[in-house]
Parts: structure tokens; C-alpha cells; sequence
């Protein structure tokens, strides 16, 4: 009998140590270091002190920052019809001297060009001749307007001075204005003065872009002689799709780049959003004016821009702050250390609007009350993980 109990309980006593050889969560797993100097315990991780110190992470609680939900858009410089212009002749007359060159200053009124022809004395002689005319239609009819109250002459006679009269006084006022329009002072025509020459001058203050004639070239009417631009009212002019077009309005912020000034943003604030859309693509032109300094951008430039659509104090995280594993995405926070190594444990991050390397913080799946998150490393930290990723759980 004392035979039986004692192989009883040696057959227990090695079916208990068999059971405990093949438990894969005992004490001499759980706490062996992996080759890597850290282990993990569920969302746990533990790296060696040395090796933390060289990877020299930062720490900080939540950050409060102002983010806004953006909708981005591209489009060109653009002008206002007012301020570009187009210099041509409003008589044909040849070319006797040029005054600018492309890209220089102009002021409203600055003398572009000088225009000489023969037709242009004719037009002058023409003039004095008509002035004659309509003087002694003058004497006439008030003479025959005197007959007529007199009863001394027909109805008739009166009538046809007096239209006569009319008719050369309109010629006389338009072809005066139209000595006025080619800076020709009509007085000083009537005063046997006669211009030989003429200038043409700039009709807005700006730069000169493109000088379309030679010296001594015959000009036509309504030819170009020289193109003009201000670039002070020089704007962003965006093109919103159908789907961010009911976020955008007056007075939101755009920030925008060009490749012609390489890595500068600039400022703008819209102005004006367009009520029809267009087709192919669908979608509305918005102008924002610039609010920066426009030295060097041009008419024409295409740009990318971003449109600040609301803006509000969160919490944040820089982006290098969490790290995505899957769907979820997952932040760091230091939970102590001891003489060998310091502990970090991994927590779940619920996020929102990203803008300018920082992350929007919706919920940060921690108890603690204060909290200290690593700024930094997060991939880095999140391959530690996987490396010893059977020793823990997501």
C-alpha cells in the first residue's frame, strides 16, 4: 500500500513540472530581455536606458493650438480689366520717336510715343477752315432770324440757315473734340498754330510689357503701339470644385506658393466668390486679395493655394508624435524608469484636422490626469514594439 502511494505521487509530481515546462507565460518568459535590450508586457514597452538616451526623446502634455480645416485649390495671378491697357492710335500716322522700353515705370500721362503725318495738318487746317465756315453761318442766321421775327423773309429761308447753322456746329464740336482726344490744343490750331507731331500717353500708371512698333512705322487706327500693366491690385484667383464650394466666402484666409519665389508662402484674403460655376471642371472662381508685399510676382503666375475655411483652439500633438499601426493610431507616454530602463506605454489616439505638422487630439485613451507624452520617435518607438510584438497585445 505505501508502495502504491509513493509512485502516485511521483507520477504527480512530473506531470505538474511537465505542465509548468510548456506554460508560455511563466516568470522566466515574461521577464527575459530580447536581444534588442527591452521587452514588452501587453502595451508596455521598456528600452534600455542607454538606448534611450540616444535616441533623445522629447516630452510634453497636450499642446493647445489654433487649426483650421483647410480646402486647397489652384488658379493664377490675375489683374483686374482696369488695370491692364492696350495704347493704340486713333489715327493712322507713322512712328517719330519711342520713349519706353519694355519694363520700365510709367505715370498716367507719361509720353510713350511720338506720331508725325501730313494727315495730321490736314486734320488741323481742316479745323480752321470749318471754324470759318461756321462763323459766317453764325452772322447768317442770326441775320435771317431777325428777317424772320420781322415777318421780312419766308419761313422757309430761316429754316434752312438754321439747319445749315446746326448741322456745320455739330461738325465744328466733334472734329474740336477730336483735336482734345490727340492733345491738340484747338485755341492755339485756331490761332494759326499747327502741330506737326503728336503724343500718345499712358492712360494709367504701371509697366510697360511689350512695345509693338519700330521707329517710322505707319500706324493704323486702333493698331497696338504698346501694352501696359499695374500690378497694385495684382490677386489670387482660385478655382473651387463643386464640393468645397459651399465652405469658402468673403474674408476667409489663403495662404499660396509659386514656384517662380520657391519656398515662400504668401498671404491673401478673399474678396469676391463667384455665383456661376464652370464647366469642365465644375467649379467657381473665388479672388483673394494679396496682403503681402507683391515685389516680383507677375500676371499670369500659376499658384497652389490652401483656403483657411474655421479655425479653433484644440488639442494637439506634433506629427511625429504618433504613429499609425493599422486602423488605429497610437501616441507614447513615459510611465517611469528604474536604474536599467525606462518605460513607455502605448495608448490609443482618437484624431482630427492635421495642419502645418500638428495633429488634432479628439481623445487620448488614458486615465492618467497628468500626462507626459513623447513628441518625438513615435515610429521608432512603435518598431521597438514589433519587434517583441508576441509579448504584447493590441
Amino acid at each position: 500500500m505505501k508502495k502504491l502511494i509513493l509512485i502516485l505521487l511521483a507520477i504527480t509530481f512530473v506531470s505538474c513540472s511537465k505542465e509548468q515546462s510548456k506554460d508560455p507565460h511563466s516568470d522566466h518568459n515574461h521577464s527575459e530581455m530580447n536581444n534588442e535590450g527591452h521587452q514588452h508586457e501587453d502595451d508596455i514597452l521598456e528600452i534600455d536606458k542607454k538606448v534611450f538616451e540616444s535616441m533623445n526623446i522629447e516630452f510634453d502634455s497636450l499642446t493647445k493650438r489654433n487649426l483650421s480645416e483647410a480646402v486647397y485649390a489652384t488658379g493664377h495671378l490675375r489683374l483686374p480689366p482696369n488695370n491692364e491697357a492696350t495704347v493704340t492710335a486713333m489715327v493712322g500716322a507713322n512712328i517719330k520717336d519711342i520713349k519706353v522700353i519694355e519694363g520700365d515705370k510709367v505715370a498716367k500721362g507719361q509720353t510713350l510715343v511720338v506720331m508725325h503725318h501730313p494727315n495730321l495738318v490736314e486734320l488741323q487746317t481742316n479745323f480752321i477752315e470749318l471754324a470759318s465756315e461756321l462763323k459766317y453761318l453764325e452772322q447768317e442766321y442770326a441775320r435771317q432770324e431777325k428777317l424772320y421775327d420781322l415777318d421780312a423773309n419766308s419761313g422757309k429761308s430761316f429754316q434752312k440757315v438754321k439747319s445749315e447753322y446746326m448741322s456745320k456746329k455739330a461738325r465744328y464740336n466733334g472734329e474740336r473734340k477730336k483735336l482734345e482726344m490727340l492733345k491738340i490744343n484747338a485755341d492755339r490750331v485756331l490761332e494759326g498754330e499747327i502741330a506737326e507731331s503728336i503724343s500718345i500717353s499712358s492712360p494709367i500708371a504701371g509697366y510697360v510689357t511689350n512695345v509693338a512698333v519700330r521707329k517710322g512705322q505707319y500706324i493704323n487706327p486702333n493698331d497696338e503701339i504698346i501694352s501696359l500693366v499695374n500690378n497694385d491690385h495684382l490677386h489670387a484667383d482660385l478655382m473651387i470644385f463643386e464640393k468645397d464650394a459651399m465652405k469658402v466666402k468673403k474674408g476667409q484666409k489663403v495662404r499660396f506658393s509659386t514656384e517662380f519665389i520657391p519656398n515662400k508662402e504668401l498671404n491673401a484674403k478673399i474678396y469676391s466668390v463667384g455665383k456661376v460655376f464652370e464647366e469642365n471642371p465644375k467649379a467657381v472662381h473665388i479672388h483673394a486679395e494679396i496682403t503681402d508685399n507683391k515685389e516680383g510676382l507677375i500676371p499670369g503666375l500659376y499658384i497652389k493655394g490652401t483656403i483657411l475655411i474655421d479655425s479653433a483652439k484644440v488639442n494637439a500633438l506634433p506629427e511625429t508624435a504618433i504613429v499609425r499601426d493599422g486602423k488605429d493610431f497610437y501616441a507614447f507616454l513615459y510611465e517611469g524608469k528604474d536604474d536599467s530602463h525606462v518605460k513607455l506605454r502605448r495608448v490609443k489616439v482618437i484624431t482630427g484636422l492635421i495642419k502645418d505638422g500638428w495633429v488634432e487630439v479628439k481623445s487620448l485613451l488614458s486615465n492618467e490626469k497628468t500626462i507626459k507624452i513623447a513628441q518625438t520617435q513615435a515610429y521608432f518607438l512603435q518598431a521597438e514594439m514589433d519587434k517583441g510584438s508576441v509579448g504584447h497585445s493590441h
